[in-house]
């Protein structure tokens, strides 16, 4: 259940070099985005070719993950970048590309899967800066966001059985919609209760180095 981890840290290995690499050649823009392609385009013909090193190698997952990754690192990095993705006409775009997804869903095509999750990260992130940082539901969604990974690794405790139970009460004809409230309802709840148990493991520093390595105290 934990293959999220797995598939980061690697992401971050692989970053590491190549940005020790391109700090080392004092690099542009055009140069970094040269790098990460030829090192994608490895990842994708040891996919295509089976190289998982005895499952030491998560290429599928690398596949998926690893342009997202950088994708945010370059738009951390690069103006430019940022100003590709999120711009006036990101809204609309990345909605459609979303409605596309879903409509050819069917096809079973990684390259529609990702554009579709990359459109649907556009617009859940252009929607977030819509929010006025004031608001109570901003400072909540702040908390969050700067808490995901302890979310991740205490949310596996509660999806793993009792969704299962929940399937055939919720797998109805046309229940798309139902379905989609359950499922919204259900994650706010995991999400809290992530969040409490987060905190109580974090105020002991033991605790909080044996879970997460951590010697300070994460803000809220």
């Amino acid at each position: 259940g934990y293959w999220f981890f797995y598939s980061l840290w690697w992401c971050d290995i692989i970053n590491t070099v190549l940005s020790y690499i391109s700090n080392r050649f004092k690099s542009t823009l055009k140069f970094d985005l040269l790098l990460y392609a030829i090192v994608y385009a490895i990842i994708l013909v040891g996919r295509v070719i089976n190289i998982e090193l005895g499952g030491f190698l998560p290429t599928t997952s690398l596949q998926y993950y690893f342009p997202f990754f950088i994708i945010g690192l370059l738009m951390k990095k690069y103006e430019a970048i940022q100003n590709i993705f999120l711009n006036k006409y990101s809204y609309a775009v990345g909605l459609l590309i979303v409605l596309i997804g879903w409509y050819f869903r069917g096809l079973q095509s990684y390259p529609l899967f990702a554009l579709a999750a990359l459109g649907a990260v556009i617009v859940a992130w252009m929607s977030c800066k819509e929010i006025n940082p004031d608001k109570k539901i901003a400072k909540a969604l702040g908390i969050v966001g700067r808490n995901t990974l302890p979310i991740y690794a205490i949310h596996y405790f509660f999806i793993a059985e009792l969704p299962i139970a929940w399937h055939n009460f919720v797998n109805v004809p046309m229940g798309f919609f139902f379905q989609f409230v359950i499922a919204l309802c259900y994650s706010l709840i995991v999400v809290l209760l992530c969040l409490v148990i987060d905190r109580i493991i974090s105020f002991n520093p033991l605790t909080r180095m044996l879970f997460f390595g951590e010697t300070k105290k994460r803000e809220w």
